[in-house]
């Protein structure tokens, strides 16, 4: 009887331990797992692709260290379009569990803005005709922000304006057989040089201030003005009606100015001006 009792002890003890070993293994708590990925980008938003089977806990998509998303838990997919974001910029994401557990990360980078990009200043300045006592000077330049300037050495002889232009300049009244060296300035920086040298010969010397000035090329915003001056004592100013456009050094010159952001099918009157007397 007792080795009866004995077995029947060892079988029921046995039942028990399947049993827990059976019930404790079915309802064991599964490890979450999941994947992030970039679907596609704008200049200001990061679409994401996620999928993930977290059954016990709630799951985060995070950028860097902010929130931007909380998803429920249980086996899931979907997108989740993150906007506000700088253009031409990158960022790392995070899927992650409540309880703190990461599941995968996507680096995006959004498109580019529709700033232009701006480039720097430059400019070309060469010798063109010459004379004995005159240098006619061809310049270009690009992308300037502040007025550009022509120097003969280390005096400033004209002002042009600011933007993109081309033309050119004469510097009159200088001495036969000589080499004269040009910078073309913008903000203190040296664009370009050249070295230019008159021709020998006398020149005649002017009495009176003179000038004149004549419309060039037009187009339907812009009109070029050529202008020639002589013997003059103080600036020289070209005046659009009313306003005046450009002022220009004293002493005798010649050269083209080009008056922009005008009305197509207009036309102006331009003057020529010397210590307010109208040279032409």
């Amino acid at each position: 009887m007792e080795k009866l009792n004995y077995n029947r002890i060892l079988f029921l003890l046995s039942i028990m331990v399947f049993s827990f070993a059976f019930f404790a293994n079915g309802t064991q708590a599964y490890a979450a797992s999941g994947s992030i990925s970039c679907s596609s980008v704008t200049s200001n938003s990061v679409k994401l692709k996620y999928d993930y089977a977290s059954p016990d806990s709630q799951v985060e998509i995070r950028r860097g260290g902010a929130l931007v998303a909380i998803l429920a838990s249980g086996t899931r997919s979907g997108y989740y379009t993150n906007t506000g974001l700088s253009p031409n910029t990158k960022y790392t994401y995070y899927l992650r569990t409540t309880s703190g557990q990461t599941l995968d990360t996507a680096t995006c980078s959004t498109s580019g803005g529709t700033s232009p990009i701006p480039t720097n200043p430059s400019g070309s300045i060469s010798c063109g005709s010459t004379s004995n006592s005159s240098i006619q000077l061809n310049y270009n330049y690009s992308n300037t922000t502040s007025n550009v300037e022509i120097w003969n050495g280390q005096s400033r002889i004209a002002t042009l304006l600011s933007g993109t232009r081309s033309g050119s300049y004469t510097n009159t009244g200088l001495s036969q057989n000589t080499t004269y060296t040009y910078y073309l300035r913008h903000s203190g920086q040296t664009l370009d040089t050249a070295t230019c040298s008159t021709s020998g010969g006398t020149s005649p010397i002017p009495t009176n201030p003179s000038g004149s000035i004549s419309c060039g090329s037009t187009s339907n915003s812009s009109i070029q003005l050529n202008y020639n001056y002589s013997n003059t004592t103080s600036n020289v100013e070209i005046w659009n009606g009313q306003s005046r456009i450009a002022t220009l050094l004293s002493g005798t010159r010649s050269g083209s100015y080009t008056n922009t952001g005008l009305s197509n099918n207009t036309t102006y009157t331009y003057y020529l001006r010397h210590s307010g007397q109208t040279l032409d």
